[in-house]
């Protein structure tokens, strides 16, 4: 058997050992959205051959595939972790060099919305914002507890196509405040999360904007922690290896 979750590799592990039993971690997938004939080779590679089991990282992907008769399952992420949480206003955006293009329009489109300062860590160059964006450059930070220290608030923005980035679910279990375009929010899995805990009531909406206030993410923590999310591996791997023995 195997156990893979890089696109890339996902893709190869399928071609050359489809007669093998597998676990296919899926990170990535949105990036694919509109190449179906890329999706339609993936979904049938990964139902001939011998058993595999896929794990979605977001909601929509998990039920996307529910539908071609995949077997799936739904973890959301890779588990977070809790920090310090700040007290400052500025609002925290971490990202990198190399995917800010990707998300440079949703960015905009929350400081439009919010007229918030941001405050932007994990880039070593200044962000081409312009002059309407009011943010400070933190830069690349080392220790990851000190990014989550310096802002009581969160954007995770949209165009990147990840599965769920892992700086959002860490924000989520330090219970910031967090700010996500509706789009994520469903695509992501968290809205469904939100409803199953009866705590919609309580999410603030504004143009095409959620706010999840901290007493959500106070609640949401026990979801996408380390070890709720470890266990949820687990039990998969159990089931997985229970069919192995039953064949």
């Amino acid at each position: 058997m195997y156990i893979s979750s890089n696109m890339r590799s996902n893709l190869l592990c399928l071609i050359l050992f489809f007669w093998k039993p597998g676990i296919v971690i899926l990170n990535g997938w949105g990036r694919y959205e509109r190449k179906r004939a890329l999706r339609m080779a993936f979904i049938f590679l990964s139902r001939i051959g011998a058993k595999k089991t896929l794990i979605a990282q977001n909601r929509r992907d998990y039920r996307y595939l529910k539908r071609f008769g995949v077997n799936v399952e739904w973890i959301p992420g890779s588990g977070g972790t809790r920090y310090k949480r700040g007290s400052e206003k500025a609002v925290l955006l971490v990202t990198r060099d190399s995917k800010f293009e990707c998300v440079k329009e949703s960015v905009i489109g929350f400081y439009d919305t919010f007229k918030l300062p941001l405050l932007v860590v994990g880039c070593k160059n200044r962000l081409p914002l312009g002059e309407s964006v009011t943010y400070a450059h933190a830069g690349y930070v080392d220790d990851i507890s000190k990014v989550y220290i310096r802002s009581e608030s969160f954007i995770q923005p949209d165009g990147y196509g990840e599965g769920i980035a892992h700086s959002l679910v860490d924000a989520i279990c330090s219970g910031h405040r967090i700010y996500m375009p509706k789009a994520v929010y469903v695509r992501t899995g968290i809205a469904y999360l939100v409803r199953k805990k009866a705590l919609h009531s309580r999410v603030q909406c504004l143009d095409d904007w959620v706010v999840l206030p901290t007493f959500i993410t106070e609640k949401m923590l026990s979801e996408f922690c380390l070890k709720k999310v470890n266990q949820s591996y687990l039990q998969t791997l159990e089931v997985f290896f229970g069919g192995l023995d039953e064949r």
